[in-house]
């Protein structure tokens, strides 16, 4: 097992903000894969899931569906089909508990989007993004459910972001300071927002920027 410390704001990578360019959204369907691992801390995933609550009811018509997932051992879904982000109602039903099986998680998804594509992704030509909310901390080795995912041409076409969620009293250096997972599943270090040093309004602020787009 690898050595946990505790690190202060200032161990943090601080110019990591959210300098989301400003633009019309160009999605309408956002996969978002929230960490519900011990690791992500009851305070901090528990403001992030209130952050989410109070914007999802701001935009009644915003033209942002949505499907969520608990990532944890395993994926669990709290909406079958995409819904309205402002008809979506269990944002309480997420709570942490459990380790971070990232591979497996990445793979379920991977299974999920394909048995969609053709009914409901290809022919309505939805444009995808993917919104990971996690502290990076996978104790699995999830190369090969992640590289299955990138597979998919819907994931690998898609915007993708990270969104960086964790109980600073249990982060790791070596996976955080670095955000080697997060950078891994966006592609892109740019898409890496650091928010765990911010206040609420500022973690808001990102949200609504990556979601809907402005």
């Amino acid at each position: 097992m690898k050595e946990m410390i505790n690190l202060d704001e200032s161990a943090w990578k601080k110019e990591l903000h959210y300098d989301i360019k400003e633009k019309g959204k160009e999605y309408s369907l956002i996969f978002m894969l929230i960490d519900c691992s011990g690791s992500t801390g009851g305070v901090a995933l528990g403001s992030v899931k209130s952050i989410l609550e109070d914007i999802s009811m701001e935009r009644e018509d915003s033209g942002i569906h949505v499907m969520i997932a608990c990532l944890s051992e395993n994926v669990t879904w709290l909406n079958e089909r995409p819904i309205d982000i402002s008809h979506f109602y269990n944002w309480r039903k997420i709570s942490a508990g459990g380790c971070l099986h990232l591979g497996d998680c990445c793979s379920e998804v991977a299974d999920k989007i394909a048995s969609w594509s053709d009914l409901e992704l290809r022919n309505q030509e939805e444009k995808l993004c993917f919104l990971l909310i996690s502290d990076g901390m996978a104790v699995d080795s999830y190369e090969s459910g992640l590289k299955k995912l990138k597979k998919r041409p819907e994931f690998s076409g898609a915007k993708k972001y990270a969104v960086t969620v964790c109980d600073l009293k249990w982060a790791e250096q070596t996976e955080i300071s670095n955000y080697k997972v997060l950078s891994e599943f966006t592609g892109d270090m740019d898409s890496v927002m650091d928010v765990s040093c911010m206040e609420a309004k500022e973690t808001e602020e990102v949200l609504k920027k990556i979601i809907f787009g402005r």
